[in-house]
């Protein structure tokens, strides 16, 4: 009869043990292991920094002006960064780090923000790539301007459109709610009379309620008995974005003053915009040739002196007039230099 002991040495000499065993010591390895993951930060890295590069990637492929925000899942916002010039480095708070490799384009620079970074926004204005805390406010929308300088001293402002809320007669132009046009115009230009370096002129009255019926014809009548520097053209539209456009007279001998003066004025106004928290969608500086649109507006457009006609966007936006007034004459300074 076998002893007990030779019937163990049996048993563990059988493949099911054997099996069994290996299987074993793998399991608690596999514990291990996964234990080990929990305290480490290796796939989350590997995650964030192919993302992070492949954002710059697509950023430096894509042409035009690019906005987009990543949030990385809260467990995750203790990584920092660091952007080198073909590389994107990722590390947690014990000093690990993933790399991950992007392709440069050495025409377009990348400014990476100090500090901590919760949020990252992807932000593409022109040859530049800036990234920074989602509450960046950057004009996505900012022109390149022409150089011409323009020597601005006096501006004939005209208000577009009259109407007369009493008699309930003239030209109101866009409605929205109580909102009339007529009006809005006007209270953007009474926020052009705060003490500037300029002599400023109005083709009709600015005081709020009071109105008279001015045609175009008279309006252009005052506009050239004044002979300013510049003329400003005051409207809204009834879009559903708020896009602020400059239309500028084509042809005209003082085009490129006017493309410059309508460029910097945008730029100006889009910046505030922003930095007020107003949902711009966009600007656009647009030539026009009066004699080829059905917009008797346009005709206030003179040829022979620098004419900017402004479409503010949407009455709905309720877009401070004081913000608009000051961002106008700012752009008309920087038109200067």
């Amino acid at each position: 009869m076998r002893s007990r002991k030779s019937q163990l040495i049996d048993l563990i000499l059988t493949p099911a043990f054997a099996t069994m065993f290996m299987l074993g010591i793998f399991l608690v390895f596999l514990l291990w292991y996964v234990g080990s993951l929990a305290s480490t930060t290796v796939y989350e890295r590997e995650f964030v920094s192919r993302n992070f590069a492949l954002m710059i990637d697509t950023l430096l492929t894509i042409p035009g002006n690019i906005n987009v925000l990543f949030q990385p899942s809260k467990n995750l916002q203790d990584f920092s960064y660091e952007v080198q010039s073909d590389n994107v480095i990722v590390r947690d708070k014990d000093g690990f780090e993933t790399k991950h490799f992007f392709l440069p384009n050495y025409l377009i620079n990348i400014e990476l923000s100090e500090g901590k970074l919760t949020d990252l926004r992807f932000v593409k204005p022109g040859n530049k790539i800036i990234i920074a805390d989602s509450t960046i406010n950057q004009n996505l929308y900012a022109l390149n301007c022409p150089s011409e300088k323009v020597e601005v001293k006096s501006i004939v402002v005209d208000p577009g459109h009259a109407y007369n809320p009493e008699r309930k007669q003239f030209d109101s132009g866009y409605v929205f709610g109580e909102k009339l046009e007529s009006e809005e115009t006007k209270a953007v230009a009474r926020a052009l009379q705060i003490p500037s370096q300029f002599v400023i002129k109005f083709t009709r009255s600015i005081t709020p309620g009071i109105d008279q019926l001015i045609s175009v014809g008279q309006r252009i009548n005052t506009i050239k008995a004044e002979n300013s520097d510049l003329l400003l053209s005051l409207h809204f539209s009834n879009e559903p974005e708020l896009f602020i456009k400059a239309f500028i007279p084509y042809p005209s001998k003082n085009f490129d003053k006017s493309q410059r003066i309508a460029c910097e004025i945008l730029n100006s106004l889009a910046q505030a915009l922003i930095n007020n928290n107003y949902p711009l969608e966009g600007v656009a500086v647009i030539p026009r040739n009066s004699e080829l649109t059905s917009d008797n507006s346009d005709d206030v457009l003179l040829r022979d002196q620098a004419s900017v006609l402004l479409e503010l966007g949407s009455l709905k936006y309720n877009i401070d007039p004081a913000i608009v007034g000051h961002s106008i004459l700012e752009g008309v300074k920087n038109g200067r230099t």
